[in-house]
């Protein structure tokens, strides 16, 4: 029963789309940089990252897109919730998409992490 729920969840989610012409006429070329200066601090490292990154506009819609569909995700499982449609603990991440994201951008699968 709940993984019929998060399929629905989950389609519902994705069924959702975010305006996309909108966000690309904001940007008039084709790629964006921005300065990273003082956003970090590191600790015990040989070298520290680059100070800014240079993204296009298919890097950024594709980030826009994973984020605003894990916000409909997170929507949907709240409202699930709510009706008692999910049992048990619920913890949500809502606010916290571009975090996931950001991770998900930086690290490949060859990369070891823990949280």
């Amino acid at each position: 029963f709940a993984s019929s729920l998060a399929r629905t969840a989950a389609r519902r989610a994705a069924t959702a789309t975010p305006m996309r012409l909108g966000a690309l006429r904001a940007m008039s070329s084709e790629t964006a940089t921005f300065d990273l200066t003082g956003s970090f601090e590191t600790y015990n490292l040989e070298t520290a990252p680059e100070n800014s990154i240079e993204m296009t506009k298919e890097e950024l819609m594709k980030h826009f897109e994973l984020m605003y569909t894990m916000r409909r995700m997170e929507i949907t499982c709240d409202n699930e919730y709510k009706a008692k449609n999910i049992r048990g603990f619920c913890h949500l991440y809502d606010g916290q998409e571009a975090v996931a994201t950001g991770i998900n951008a930086a690290f490949d699968r060859a990369d070891d992490w823990i949280t």
